[in-house]
């Protein structure tokens, strides 16, 4: 009894003290966005690979999927898109800037006269825009200026020519 006692005084006179824990920094996430890299729309995965408190670095890999099959005519068109992007985040708050480059490939199959033919080619990307993600998950947003780039058709040189200015619009969820 008189080690229980003692045991219960030697508790009682020690403070004890609980650490704070922050948040733990969500990671991934999910979203669809409308227009921007792979021209009509995609839905797409992002990580955050590093994360400081005044800039982040983030990886972006998506797929968008067309198919036409003509109402005018017979055609059994597909075309298949997955925007690749790596996007450097600026910014302290859940407000960012983002500046990010990457690039698309695109493949077409589609039906001719002469039987089935396909096309593929691989665009440059380019983003400036606005980006809200909370460092502890939930809503995803970002708006940005993602011009389209096309080769000229000797496939040596960009042409200004072929710059597009374009948009995309992105709504998704960080988990």
């Amino acid at each position: 009894m008189k080690n229980i006692l003692a045991l219960l005084l030697l508790l009682a006179g020690n403070s004890v003290y609980a650490q704070d824990t922050p948040n733990p920094i969500r990671k991934n996430t999910i979203f669809f966005e409308i227009g921007g890299n792979s021209f009509l729309y995609s839905l797409n995965y992002d990580r955050l690979l590093v994360k400081k408190p005044n800039w982040g670095l983030a990886g972006r890999i998506g797929g968008s999927y067309l198919r036409d099959t003509g109402v005018f005519e017979n055609t059994d068109n597909h075309f298949y898109a997955v925007p690749l992007e790596l996007s450097l985040l600026v910014g302290k708050s859940n407000h960012k800037l983002e500046i990010g480059a990457g690039a698309t490939p695109f493949y077409k199959d589609y039906q001719e006269e002469s039987g089935k033919d396909n096309w593929s080619s691989v665009a440059p990307t380019a983003r400036i825009g606005y980006r809200y993600q909370k460092s502890g998950g939930g809503l995803f947003f970002k708006a940005g200026f993602t011009p389209l780039i096309a080769f000229k058709k000797d496939y040596n040189s960009i042409n200004p020519k072929h710059v597009y200015p374009w948009a995309g619009l992105a709504f998704g969820y960080t988990i």
